[in-house]
């Protein structure tokens, strides 16, 4: 005759301590322990058992393994064939069955970072048995848990950093790309026709990668579907720097590069706050275009004034930024890609087409490393412009 028992999993709401509990056996105080021994030798899934008296109470828990680590000792059974299973159990934590998991995640901290594996009891208000989890419990619900919500803000941040956008018409193309090291990530790029013939196109690298960089690329783009391009670009660039250092308190800030152009004409605005990595193909020449040291990264101070570098683009020119997780790429060598690389790269492609030039920037970048992992998020924005719409129109009579 079994002396073990099992309860049903009484319904719970939400997310109740009772969702994780794995063992819902318990046992007797007055049972003896070789016969609960031979019942759990049978019943090899069960690893814990609760110890009620006549009413149900909980008084503590019998561990299999423990138990059977003193049968197995010498002379293991002659000493235990009279005990009974009240003598071996240990008292242990107990939590109400109906406690919220994340409450008690938090009072269990310090067990979560045990490699021991250890149990708790669940009661109800009357203090009978409930059932009972492990740490290893909790750290597997955890673990889904953020996984589900990695894959969530995955999800989301696709939708905002496309991995993949080009636009354009006769006389220029805009083009972006990103590749995040980790599921999500901090780097950030948006192309937006804010004017009829006006452009805004942006790159941005938080600080960090992972899950808190991402929060902040979501919180940015959504200040670029409700701020009133009516008002100025320098408005938008105040606006998120303030967002940034009254929202993280200079735990994070972002470097960035936002480039006003003109599709007619071919002028351009840059304000690059921090961000520096910006560059113009013009004929055979890869330059970096040094900017003002007065823009300092945004979420670091409050009331910014930025100031932009004005640039007239000539047809044939191409305008590229990128986030140092390029260039900073290793081999397995531990060899940086490089600027030089990177101005071949683009040498090379001067008269493919950006889009060309970004893919090939790109599966270059994927044969450098090798079997070395990502690094850094990668992103990439290029402008290029082709002419002014007249002489399109000129070229095209000839």
């Amino acid at each position: 005759m079994l002396l073990l028992n099992e309860l049903a999993k009484p319904k719970y709401h939400g997310e109740s301590i009772i969702k994780i509990a794995s063992s819902m056996y318990y046992v007797h105080e007055k049972s003896p322990v070789i016969d609960l021994a031979n019942d759990l030798d049978k019943m090899k899934h069960i690893h814990s058992v609760g110890v009620v008296n006549d009413k149900m109470k909980v008084l503590g828990i019998l561990v299999r393994r423990e138990l059977f680590d003193l049968l197995g000792k010498p002379y293991g059974q002659d000493i235990l064939k009279h005990k009974t299973v009240g003598s071996l159990m240990r008292p242990t934590t107990y939590f109400n069955y109906e406690r919220n998991i994340f409450s008690v995640a938090g009072e269990l901290e310090n067990y979560l970072s045990n490699r021991k594996i250890e149990y708790f009891l669940l009661t109800r208000d009357n203090n009978e048995f409930a059932g009972i989890f492990a740490s290893i419990d909790m750290m597997i619900y955890l673990s889904t848990i953020t996984q589900n919500d990695i894959n969530l803000a995955r999800s989301l941040q696709a939708n905002i950093v496309k991995d993949n956008t080009l636009v354009g018409k006769d006389n220029f193309s805009i083009t972006g790309a990103s590749k995040m090291a980790k599921e999500v990530g901090g780097d950030f790029y948006n192309i937006k026709n804010y004017k009829p013939g006006k452009w805004l196109v942006s790159i941005c690298d938080v600080s960090g990668k992972g899950v808190s960089a991402s929060l902040l690329t979501t919180s940015v783009s959504g200040m670029y579907h409700t701020f009133n391009f009516n008002e100025s670009v320098v408005m938008l660039i105040e606006k998120i720097n303030e967002y940034i250092f009254n929202s993280f308190e200079m735990q994070k800030f972002l470097t960035a590069a936002f480039i006003d152009f003109k599709e007619n004409t071919g002028e351009v605005v840059i304000y690059d706050m921090g961000h520096s990595y910006i560059y113009l193909l013009s004929n055979d020449r890869v330059s970096r275009l040094r900017s003002s040291n007065s823009n300092r990264p945004l979420g670091i101070e409050s009331g910014i004034d930025p100031k932009g570098c004005a640039l007239k683009l000539s047809a044939g020119d191409i305008l590229i930024s990128i986030t140092d997780g390029i260039i900073e790429q290793v081999n397995s060598k531990g060899i940086e890609f490089g600027e030089n690389r990177f101005a071949s790269i683009i040498k090379e492609n001067k008269h493919s087409g950006i889009a060309v030039m970004k893919d090939s920037l790109l599966s270059s970048l994927y044969l450098y490393r090798g079997t070395q992992p990502q690094h850094d998020d990668m992103t990439v924005v290029m402008i290029e412009y082709k002419g002014s719409t007249e002489e399109i129109k000129s070229n095209k009579s000839l």
